[in-house]
């Protein structure tokens, strides 16, 4: 029986391995088992030499004909036949999958009114641990915020900040820029 390289081999395909017995006059005598979708699949790995389709190698189709080969008629398969014989189903529940509407927009800009915001108040927030640690420690130091790498592009002026922080946005609102000045910080434009 050989079983040791072929299992060695193999394991990395087989979830759990299991032995059986088959006839002598086979060369094999390992089954497989994968697990998908909770239930196991076997299978016994056989040579090719005793596979049913060895005679067939060789000859272009295998005996399934030039035409065919094998395949069943596709008018039942994916979206075939959508607008002949299953109208009534891309109809019903698949509305206006076939066709156009309306014009096209050259140029088209979209998102043009994305702007995620944030105050002031939340900047300390944005900062993490380690930074709020030593800059409470260090105050010569002002700790800097890239807030478009947070995903955000205007800073707004509610409420109050208490340590200097240097900001870098896309947009600063007027009384942002006079809060985190007044506070012994700076505001740096970004495109």
């Amino acid at each position: 029986m050989k079983r040791a390289a072929f299992v060695l081999e193999n394991i990395h395909l087989a979830k759990s391995i299991s032995y059986e017995r088959v006839p002598e006059n086979r060369d094999y005598d390992i089954t497989i088992c994968e697990k998908q979708n909770n239930r196991f699949h076997c299978f016994k790995t056989m040579p090719s030499r005793f596979s049913k389709n060895r005679k067939a190698r060789g000859h272009v189709s295998a005996g399934h004909g030039r035409i065919g080969k094998h395949r069943c008629h596709p008018s039942g398969r994916g979206k075939a036949g959508g607008l002949h014989h299953l109208r009534i189903l891309f109809d019903k529940f698949h509305p206006g999958y076939f066709g156009k509407v309306g014009m096209r927009h050259f140029h088209l800009k979209r998102n043009t009114e994305y702007c995620p915001t944030i105050n002031v108040d939340e900047l300390w927030h944005l900062l993490p641990e380690e930074a709020q640690q030593q800059a409470m420690k260090d105050t010569t130091k002002a700790p800097v915020i890239d807030l478009k790498a947070h995903g955000v592009f205007k800073l707004l002026g509610r409420g109050r900040i208490e340590r200097p922080i240097v900001v870098k946005a896309k947009f600063v609102s007027s009384i942002a820029e006079k809060k985190i000045k007044a506070a012994g910080g700076a505001c740096i434009l970004t495109a």
